[in-house]
């Protein structure tokens, strides 16, 4: 079972990817908030990395 903080990483990826490409969200999308999408999903995806892949 993964701990929560690695789920809480996936949702906040699935949140910004959503956000991302989301047609409603066509107007809203400049490159500042996509630049903040790309942390949010870099970031967590870092956080995952060192979670589970310094572990083994």
């Amino acid at each position: 079972m993964m701990p929560w903080p690695t789920v809480a990483d996936l949702v906040a990826v699935a949140v910004a990817l959503w956000f991302l490409f989301a047609p409603r969200f066509d107007e809203l999308v400049n490159p500042l908030t996509g630049a903040l999408a790309g942390f949010v999903v870099l970031s967590s995806l870092w956080r995952i990395w060192k979670r589970h892949g310094s572990a083994s």
